[in-house]
């Protein structure tokens, strides 16, 4: 039980990271640093 259970947490883990990851280059691609010096 305890092995399917840490299994299921790495599952949704790189889940999570995959999804991160998307959201890093799209944000790389995207002009961020004129969205920067416009909030600050």
């Amino acid at each position: 039980m305890k092995n399917t259970r840490s299994s299921e947490k790495k599952n949704v883990i790189s889940a999570m990271w995959k999804k991160f990851e998307k959201l890093s280059v799209f944000f790389r691609n995207f002009p961020i640093q004129k969205k920067n010096t416009s909030f600050s």
